[in-house]
């Protein structure tokens, strides 16, 4: 048994449609009755497609590993090491907090902001705050001038 993954902040588009509302290219059924048929709407979308009854989200996993120190541990160190062995591949905001051995959430934590906001400025698709950009040289341990040079580059893997 599936059951459709949740999707944050969005509604499910209906994915029927009569035989009226399907495009020209798509032959209509023989009979001349109206029946609901499945049409693909604008585009295929992963998020439609029902997920495992024992699917877990990846964030939750490893936020409930986050909650073990030993694992934390383990988390961070696994950080710190593709940080330094892929030095080439991160660079900005990211290296700072993977060299720290943390997870957007845990920076977005320190800083008093989201997840999904620490990922929009490590890819460049937001401008910061000044405030926010001290409160991220505190977290790090880094001066501002280290934070803006990190944004600059936008540091998303390659």
């Amino acid at each position: 048994m599936t059951k459709p993954m949740p999707v944050r902040g969005e509604s499910f588009k209906p994915m029927t449609a009569s035989t009226s509302q399907v495009t020209a290219d798509v032959p209509a059924p023989a009979s001349s009755t109206r029946r609901s048929s499945v049409v693909w709407v604008d585009e295929f979308r992963p998020r439609d497609i029902p997920a495992p009854e024992d699917y877990e989200d990846i964030d939750d996993v490893v936020a409930r590993h986050e909650t073990d120190n030993e694992r934390r541990r383990y988390l961070e160190e696994a950080r710190i090491a593709l940080a330094t062995r892929e030095q080439d591949r991160f660079t900005g905001l990211a290296a700072l907090r993977l060299r720290k051995g943390w997870s957007q959430k845990r920076l977005a934590d320190e800083v008093g902001t989201s997840q999904p906001h620490i990922a929009r400025l490590e890819v460049g698709h937001e401008d910061i705050l000044m405030s926010t950009a001290r409160r991220l040289a505190t977290a790090l341990g880094t001066s501002i001038e280290e934070i803006n040079t990190a944004l600059l580059s936008r540091g998303a893997p390659k």
